[in-house]
């Protein structure tokens, strides 16, 4: 149970930092737009937020599976927290870590329903998911065990997730039409391509830095961050030789003075 809350602490902690950001400040913005039936343009607006925030959850999770053992031990293995607490924990991590975008996308797509006043549909939704949940930690506690270990309810979370967001997507879909899903698509097959090289590299570099022979706290903190900038490093140039509109889109966010909503709502509009 430990392992589990710490690796999905881990998880949320990567996702908090942009996804909840980005979802607070398109809700007022979409909740507007809705109320002044400029229905495209809230489409857009979620169309835009999704492509951003996964531009930066698919690289977070390939990054945490390739390097979940640095990042545990680094983090945790002091103490009574000992190797096997993190090879515990870093199988929880490896699962948890797929989901990563999916949990991000549904702190966006839920806002989309809120801000047309639909507040049972997430709700419904929401209790299917947590259905699926119980019996697929069920399913793979019971029948699976020997091969998830204690990832399987790890794995049961992520699908559920999945099946949540995707429910969501269809629903919305189908009530205000098309939301540029090749365009996220494209969007998504380009973060993809970048984080899926600069995860073959950063396992490279963590094979050959020998991260494993060191015991001591001060050389793996080392290796660990010259690792993360590393991996920043190439994705942020990949996605630039990719022509990722995206890393544009977030400079500008950063960049703009005003509140982020305003910033959001400008760049959604040129996007």
């Amino acid at each position: 149970m430990t392992a589990l809350y710490v690796a999905e602490r881990v998880m949320e902690l990567v996702m908090g930092g942009y996804a909840i950001a980005v979802a607070t400040a398109i809700l007022p913005m979409m909740s507007h737009q809705a109320a002044a039936g400029a229905v495209e343009e809230m489409k857009s607006t979620l169309a835009f937020a999704l492509r951003i925030v996964s531009f930066i959850t698919i690289p977070a999770a390939v990054g945490l599976v390739v390097m979940r053992e640095p990042v545990i031990s680094v983090l945790f293995q002091h103490g009574e927290f000992v190797a096997e607490s993190t090879e515990l924990t870093t199988r929880a991590l490896f699962y948890y870590a797929f989901g990563l975008p999916a949990f991000a996308a549904i702190k966006l797509i839920v806002p989309a329903f809120y801000s047309t006043q639909d507040m049972r549909t997430p709700v419904r939704v929401a209790a299917w998911s947590l259905g699926l949940n119980i019996a697929l930690n069920a399913l793979f506690l019971r029948w699976f065990f020997p091969m998830f270990g204690n990832g399987g309810p790890a794995v049961a979370t992520v699908v559920a997730a999945y099946f949540n967001f995707f429910t969501l997507f269809a629903v919305f879909r189908l009530r205000f039409g098309r939301l540029g899903t090749v365009d996220i698509l494209a969007s998504l097959a380009r973060s993809g391509a970048s984080a899926g090289i600069m995860g073959t590299l950063c396992w490279m570099g963590l094979r050959i830095s020998r991260f494993d022979v060191f015991a001591r706290f001060l050389p793996r903190l080392a290796i660990f961050s010259v690792l993360l900038l590393g991996a920043t490093a190439i994705y942020l140039l990949l996605a630039w030789a990719m022509r990722c509109d995206e890393l544009s889109e977030i400079y500008g966010i950063a960049m703009k003075a005003e509140a982020p909503a305003a910033s959001l709502a400008g760049l959604s509009q040129e996007s």
